[in-house]
């Protein structure tokens, strides 16, 4: 049988939905990632809002391509999915040359578009990023209010390197202040082959109590495929990440 997402992790929003994005007016389950570029048919994303999903974010395999992402938008729409798409165009910081042109020539092509549910920017981000991608998420949000730059944080087990801060307290604490963003995500996979990690209820307290501090809603990445170190958690353990 045909597996019906090519996919790692499912997104799943913890608070409850006095939403701010218009994009969004469904509860938010997506996967990471979409389908391959070459299965962007409508037969394929039918089943993936069959599966339940209502968002798909970009194909691993895609380069933000302009007609792709269209085939990606009616897709979408067909199946009556929201779409969160990346765009190669897009500026890590405003300070970049001809940044502001960029943004409008991605707004125009794309128009008014009712499958687009906010635009990706980065996964993983170092802090010494976020000055730049504040620039980028103040940029969108007053040229379309409503539709989010998505930005996906580290986790804690991430080290002080890879998120350019002392703690990982710290580190969510700069990207709230500095990035202001729509929507706090981060991911997390627990579920080991040799055992589970200790710390995600540490994580989801941290995220939990950014998100309230600024009235944000918070979206968690989670295990549900395995893949390297990660094993196929059972249904049970699907239920005990998503609650």
């Amino acid at each position: 049988m045909r597996t019906v997402l090519y996919s790692m992790m499912i997104i799943i929003t913890l608070l409850p939905a006095v939403y701010a994005q218009r994009a969004l007016k469904e509860f938010p389950i997506g996967m990471w990632c979409a389908p391959p570029v070459a299965q962007t048919t409508e037969e394929r994303y039918k089943e993936i809002a069959n599966a339940g999903f209502t968002i798909v974010l970009p194909p691993c395999d895609g380069r933000g391509e302009l007609a792709d992402n269209r085939k990606i938008l009616e897709a979408s729409r067909s199946a009556g999915l929201k779409a969160i798409i990346q765009d190669s165009r897009m500026p890590r910081s405003m300070e970049e040359p001809d940044a502001q042109k960029r943004i409008d020539a991605i707004l125009q092509d794309y128009g008014r578009n009712s499958a687009i549910a906010g635009w990706f920017l980065c996964d993983e981000p170092s802090a010494a990023d976020f000055s730049g991608w504040a620039t980028v998420v103040a940029a969108l949000k007053k040229a379309v209010p409503g539709l989010p730059g998505y930005i996906n944080l580290f986790p804690g087990y991430a080290s002080p390197a890879q998120l350019g801060a002392e703690s990982y307290d710290r580190y969510v604490e700069l990207f709230n202040e500095t990035v202001k963003p729509s929507i706090l995500s981060f991911d997390h996979y627990p579920l080991l082959k040799t055992g589970d990690r200790p710390e995600l209820f540490q994580d989801l307290s941290i995220i939990r109590a950014a998100a309230n501090s600024r009235n944000r809603p918070f979206w968690m990445v989670l295990l549900c495929t395995p893949h390297g170190a990660y094993r196929a958690p059972t249904e049970a353990e699907k239920r005990w990440e998503a609650m």
